[in-house]
């Protein structure tokens, strides 16, 4: 009938309408470092929903990512420039509105006025972690105004995050930890790294492993999912897990169960040390003796020294040109006394003989005392990780935040490199990345600027060098002590400084002291609250930007995106970008940033690679680039030497004797420090280890019970850092900060499960939910930090971030005992104590 008919186009233009009000958009979400390939849905114009998007190869969605709406659409968002009217100090900073252009002229103005009276060193640039934020986008550009504008200084937190997996890797093997090629990998070692928190895709890329039948081993003081799933839980005290690596090198050597060929061929392994230097025997110590190794051109660089079972004698071998043609058995133990030049004798070993030493004190049966982790398991996981290959592992923050990270990686990694996989099929893989063209400051400083970097002089192989970032400490101290110089000026991107970071008191003393702090965020947060401007910044959702590549297997790191505005900025919030640009024009450096064009600059990075942004539109969820991973890429032959490429190292091996440390004074050979916060009784031995007559060692310390609990933390999913518990969808699921705490440790303080109870040591305290989680170490308190805002549409209060009723865990730990070569901080190896709120000082 025709009111039937008519009925039925009313339905289909109002299906045709609904269509043309819905557009699905390809991009990634660059929340955190996992980068997901997802689709954002836009309804009538409004961002509605995320999903994941099955045509991307890391096609995910976490809780965080699915609450992005509720990000972009918060009533908390910043909404406009504001200046300070008000002295800092003063509880209402009196911001007024200021426009775009006049808070650009100011910071101009300001900027240049401090780089004429102090140096560009007295500015300091920086931004929040592009691990947990969107700053990956922003980062290398932030760091080209930093190096264009003449500072050496850029505030990371690289330090306390991923500085020695990614950085101190490099002391081992050449380049940072590869990671593991999940698709091909039998064996998979997660050190201190919860995928489920802080890489999903990663997480995804697990299962289907453990799916086709790849054994899993977690090390971690905590119980989280995938320690529940794994073939091997090892459940390591907090600050430990040195010695623990220390353990399972010894295994490696005690079963046989290491790759001699590879330690023989392709490590310094055999490298000669001096007993009496502790130096690496070079053919140029001998050259004049009758016992010298044909060390050929002394002008080569190299002419390390091994002893050569067939000649009973040493030989020298160069990256150059090897051991000259000549077939050599070199030996991997034993002590041999080589003649010096002078006709002395000198007593050398093998470098692989000196780590089995060293690992001897720590075998299982040893150190289940320092480790808390029983030797049989111990010995299970290292054998499934030598015999389930190929294997791979993956480390991150639990091994960073420490008082002896470097080396606590450095033994780590020497566990990995003694099972001879590196960059093999599913093991650690240098996966083939799309080319791109760097964009950082670097090219911009002259070494007389370079080496005024904060911190320097104190970690001279440290994040200070490589990449070249600043620590907070080091910051605070320029800024209230003027040493070695005066700081006088902060520009900061998302950052947190009273909540992310250590030493609160001391921040917001530095903040208060600072002469211009410009903070660009989407959210307050304590630390704006001494800003003298604060701008809006959109977030990555309203935000432009393109990756050449991507993190996590052979096709992501060949995947290139561009990554499409989901909607426009909200009120009048800019995008980061848009703003680096805009100061650098207005410092009169347009022509370092392409003159405001940003479609020119992306197109300048992904050049290389053959893209650009224009051809990557026409590819909304990404493009793979025709490129291939080799393998093995280090014995592949170098065409200009003939010899094998091997390691980007000094000696161009894999390095279990880090030559740069030796140089530097720092110990070239895994070493294991145990935290000065120790709970341990018991003496230690020079070497590290704890006595073998000394017994109940994981008894608390005799001489001063005040402290007897491990203070860890850890990552929820819900949140990063101190971001995100304004958000309804994920306040929602962690209402309140908490504490983790065993059922019998609460009990024994009279706590009951979800009482507010008191977390506090001897420099602070805060209060805490407590939650009873029975697989923690009785003597293991973990508290995750970040707690300061309040969530208006759930109406849970905010927390005073340096209040002793607050619920700030950084308040707890101060820079002191941080690591000697990376700067980290022990975030999570202090001790502490918890109280019920009637039994302490400062409870309510």
């Amino acid at each position: 009938s025709r009111p039937e008919r008519r009925g039925h186009a009313r339905h289909a233009a109002r299906h045709r309408q609904l269509i043309l009000a819905t557009e699905r958009i390809h991009t990634y979400c660059a929340m955190c470092t996992s980068r997901c390939g997802v689709v954002a849905t836009v309804e009538d114009g409004r961002f509605a929903k995320v999903t994941a998007d099955p045509d991307h190869p890391n096609g995910c969605i976490c809780l965080k990512g699915a609450a992005a709406p509720e990000i972009v659409y918060s009533p908390d968002r910043l909404k406009q420039p504001m200046r300070r009217t008000r002295p800092k100090g003063d509880p209402d900073p009196g911001w007024e509105p200021i426009s775009w252009d006049d808070a650009f002229r100011l910071i101009a103005d300001r900027l240049t006025d401090i780089k004429a009276a102090d140096g560009a060193e007295a500015v300091v640039f920086g931004c929040a972690t592009t691990a947990g934020s969107a700053t990956d986008d922003l980062n290398p550009w932030l760091d080209r105004l930093a190096g264009a504008f003449g500072s050496p200084n850029f505030l990371g937190p690289g330090h306390v995050c991923t500085w020695s997996r990614l950085y101190g890797a490099k002391f081992t093997y050449g380049v940072g930890a590869p990671r593991i090629d999940l698709e091909h990998s039998n064996g998979i070692l997660l050190w201190g790294v919860n995928p489920e928190a802080t890489d999903p895709a990663a997480a995804i890329r697990i299962g289907a492993a453990r799916k086709r039948g790849a054994k899993l081993i977690v090390i971690d003081p905590r119980e989280h999912t995938l320690a529940r799933k794994a073939d091997c839980w090892l459940r390591v005290r907090p600050g430990s897990d040195g010695a623990l690596a220390l353990a399972m090198i010894h295994v490696l050597f005690d079963e046989n169960l290491y790759d001699a060929d590879f330690v023989r061929d392709w490590t310094n392994g055999p490298f000669l040390i001096r007993d009496d230097t502790g130096a690496l025997l070079l053919a140029a110590d001998m050259e004049d003796s009758a016992e010298a190794p044909d060390s050929g051109d002394s002008e080569k660089p190299g002419g390390y020294v091994v002893w050569d079972g067939l000649r009973n004698g040493p030989v020298s071998w160069r990256h150059a040109d090897g051991y000259g043609g000549e077939t050599v058995a070199p030996e991997l133990s034993g002590r041999y006394d080589c003649a010096l030049a002078d006709g002395s004798l000198v007593s050398c070993r093998p470098v692989i003989d000196r780590l089995r030493e060293i690992a001897a004190h720590y075998a299982p049966e040893k150190s289940a005392g320092i480790s808390w982790v029983a030797a049989a398991d111990v010995r299970k996981a290292a054998r499934l990780f030598a015999t389930e290959t190929p294997s791979g592992y993956e480390s991150w923050t639990g091994t960073e935040m420490h008082s002896a990270a470097m080396q606590m990686n450095r033994a780590i990694h020497c566990f990995y490199g003694l099972t001879g996989q590196f960059d093999t099929r599913g093991s650690n893989v240098v996966f083939a990345t799309t080319a791109m063209q760097p964009v950082a400051g670097a090219a911009f400083l002259p070494d007389e600027k370079r080496n005024l970097r904060l911190g320097l002089s104190d970690h001279p192989l440290g994040p200070p060098r490589d990449p070249g970032h600043v620590q907070h400490a080091n910051v605070y101290r320029a800024i209230l002590e003027r040493k070695p110089y005066p700081v006088q000026a902060m520009v900061l991107f998302g950052t947190n400084v009273l909540v992310g970071h250590v030493d609160p008191a001391g921040a917001r003393r530095a903040l208060e002291a600072l002469e211009f702090y410009v903070h660009v965020d989407f959210f307050d947060n304590p630390g704006t609250a001494y800003a003298d401007l604060l701008l809006p910044a959109s977030t990555t959702w309203e935000s432009e930007a393109a990756r050449s590549s991507f993190r996590g297997d052979a096709t992501t790191a060949r995947w290139s995106q561009f990554k499409p505005a989901i909607v426009a900025p909200q009120h009048e919030s800019r995008p980061d970008l848009d703003i680096v640009f805009a100061l650098a024009r207005h410092l009169g450096l347009g022509g370092d940033f392409f003159d405001g064009d940003i479609e020119a600059a992306w197109n300048h990075h992904l050049a290389p690679g053959g893209q650009t942004v224009a051809r990557l539109r026409t590819y909304p969820a990404g493009i793979e680039a025709d490129i291939e991973t080799r393998y093995r890429k280090f014995a592949e032959t170098d065409p200009d030497t003939g010899q094998p490429r091997g390691f980007a190292t000094p000696s161009g091996r894999l390095e279990f004797y880090a030559t740069e440390f030796h140089a530097a004074g720092y110990a070239p050979l895994p070493e294991y420090t145990e935290p000065v916060d120790t709970p341990l009784r018991g003496p230690l031995l020079d070497n590290g280890a704890l006595d073998d007559s000394a017994s109940g060692v994981s008894a608390p310390n005799d001489g001063d019970q005040t402290y007897p609990l491990v203070l860890t933390n850890f990552r929820p999913v819900q949140f990063i850092g101190p971001q995100n518990r304004n958000i309804p969808r994920l306040r929602s699921k962690l209402r309140d900060p908490f504490m983790e705490l065993h059922p019998d440790t609460a009990a024994a303080a009279g706590i009951e499960d979800g009482d507010w109870a008191v977390l506090e040591n001897r420099h602070a305290q805060v209060r805490l939910k407590a939650k009873y989680k029975a697989s923690l170490h009785p003597r293991v308190v973990c508290a995750p930090y970040g707690w300061w805002q309040d969530c208006q549409e759930l109406d849970l209060p905010g927390h005073d971030p340096l209040a002793a009723d607050g619920a700030n865990v950084n308040l707890l730990i101060t820079a002191e005992n941080i690591d000697p070569i990376s700067a980290s901080i022990p975030h999570r190896s202090g001790l502490c104590r918890v109280a019920a709120l009637a039994h302490s000082d400062g409870g309510r």
